[in-house]
């Protein structure tokens, strides 16, 4: 899919990026969660509402219509306590197995707030990891949050574009970068699920490479323009770690999109190869000693996926692993087997597309 921007403005906007704005500035995460929530309908919050209206009344002894706990919401200028509050009362949500709102779609299937659960879970792994890597854990909770506003429009791949552009023109001109940095790997035109630009190609020495004369959309000069900093690089990792139900491993966080959404057989390789070097190096960073047997690893035509996979879950295990003792250790909220696994448990077979679901309530309640 071509991902180009609306006009030469916000193409602009992208390319001057680094000479311009830093994801650390006054914007708060509370703000940034208000953005969120602006313009989502009533039905699509209703969990939250009720949450609003209990807390008002042991709070501040406060009876409130459902209507004027929406309000609360989508108001401007909000007072900071109230701001604060709605942020907690939103993780009270989802930390409790909720959604903010139980409207759903296709026969049930969908719910249509459950991108905003993926976003705050992110946001909070995000601020997790980038206090073990001595960032502002503000500002990495406040991108993640952020890095899905496109969703707010449209569930497409052009939802990286759209966030962007929405965000520039209400003035987040720093923080719409990490919609267009979050799926993509050190920077290059790969992401997991979506299908190889035309032109775009991995050679035999497991680089990227552009088939001559090649015309490239917007997203890809961006991607060629831009560095990628350690607060993009913990948002990609962030991202294939956080559901709509909690955190998981990247290993099973990749299986299951790709149960989904079929991947690229020309990205594949390459990205799964990137991404385990991606996650090598963070360990290898914040906790000062190598933790696999893997080497960098390169998608080269002599190695196959299936070796690159196994390489891959190694090192994803050996992740979550750090993660659930150093990082999530005595937060129930990061770590949360009852909610990713929807109280299941999915078995996949190597060569049989098809999945047995056995519930497991009670041996993991």
């Amino acid at each position: 899919m071509k991902l180009n921007f609306e006009n030469d403005y916000y193409k602009k906007e992208a390319l001057e990026h680094l000479k311009k704005y830093n994801y650390e500035n006054n914007n708060t995460v509370e703000d940034a969660f208000l953005l969120v929530l602006k313009d989502i309908k009533k039905e699509d919050l209703s969990n939250l509402i009720i949450l609003i209206q209990e807390t008002f009344i042991k709070k501040y002894n406060l009876k409130l219509t459902e209507n004027e706990a929406y309000e609360i919401t989508q108001k401007n200028g909000l007072k900071l306590e109230y701001k604060k509050l709605l942020l907690e009362l939103a993780y009270k949500c989802i930390d409790n197995g909720q959604y903010l709102g139980n409207n759903t779609i296709m026969d049930g299937r969908i719910n249509t707030s459950s991108w905003i659960s993926h976003s705050l879970f992110e946001g909070r792994l995000c601020s997790q990891l980038a206090l073990k890597d001595g960032l502002d854990p503000e500002t990495a909770k406040k991108i993640g949050i952020l890095h899905d506003y496109g969703r707010k429009y449209t569930h497409s791949f052009e939802h990286v574009i759209v966030g962007y552009e929405k965000l520039i023109d209400l003035g987040w001109n720093s923080e719409a970068i990490a919609c267009l940095t979050h799926s993509f790997i050190n920077g290059n035109r790969c992401a997991n699920n979506e299908p190889a630009e035309e032109g775009f190609f991995i050679d035999d020495k497991g680089n990227p490479q552009w088939e001559e004369n090649t015309a490239k959309d917007d997203i890809t000069k961006f991607l060629e323009n831009y560095k990628y900093n350690e607060y993009d690089n913990i948002l990609t990792i962030a991202d294939l770690m956080a559901t709509d139900r909690g955190i998981v491993s990247p290993f099973d966080r990749i299986e299951d999109i790709a149960t989904r959404k079929k991947p690229d057989v020309k990205n594949r390789a390459y990205f799964i190869a990137e991404f385990t070097n991606k996650l090598n190096e963070f360990m290898g960073k914040v906790y000062k000693n190598k933790l696999t047997n893997v080497e960098l690893t390169k998608a080269t035509k002599d190695i196959s996926l299936e070796e690159l996979m196994k390489q891959f879950k190694i090192v994803s295990d050996k992740f979550f692993d750090e993660y659930r003792r150093k990082v999530g250790k005595g937060d129930g909220s990061l770590f949360q087997p009852h909610n990713w696994l929807w109280k299941s448990v999915v078995i996949k077979f190597d060569h049989i597309k098809k999945f047995i679901y056995m519930n497991v309530w009670k041996l993991i309640g």
